[in-house]
């Protein structure tokens, strides 16, 4: 039996997979909020912003951190009973707008980073 006739006997090779639609790129904001969100539901000992070597807190976005001092003073010592308070502190100084400086240094750090991968992966 040849392969046309193997497929035409059951119907042809079909897509069984889904094209994703394609999303926009989530902005620093909300990288942020979404950040604060998955902190209160893991707890801090097992958050991603927890340090256990160094037994600090150190807020995130993304990769990048939301308190990037040049001298490595860049973590909250904090015990467990403090960190919804902290996580809701942070909120606030959000909402309030004390936070776009920072914000607006981790977009540009990003975009950096983004347009670093773009042409590296166009060199290749």
């Amino acid at each position: 039996m040849s392969l046309d006739n193997f497929f035409s006997e059951f119907g042809g090779i079909k897509r069984t997979t889904v094209e994703a639609p394609k999303k926009e790129p989530m902005t620093v904001e909300h990288m942020f909020m979404n950040s604060i969100t998955k902190m209160k539901k893991t707890g801090m000992k097992n958050s991603s912003w927890y340090d256990k070597k160094k037994n600090v807190v150190v807020p995130k976005v993304g990769i990048y951190k939301l308190f990037d001092t040049k001298d490595k003073k860049d973590g909250f010592t904090i015990d467990e009973s403090q960190w919804n308070k902290f996580l809701d502190r942070l909120t606030d100084m959000y909402n309030e707008g004390n936070l776009k400086e920072q914000l607006k240094e981790i977009g540009i750090k990003q975009k950096k980073a983004i347009d670093k991968r773009k042409n590296n992966s166009g060199n290749k």
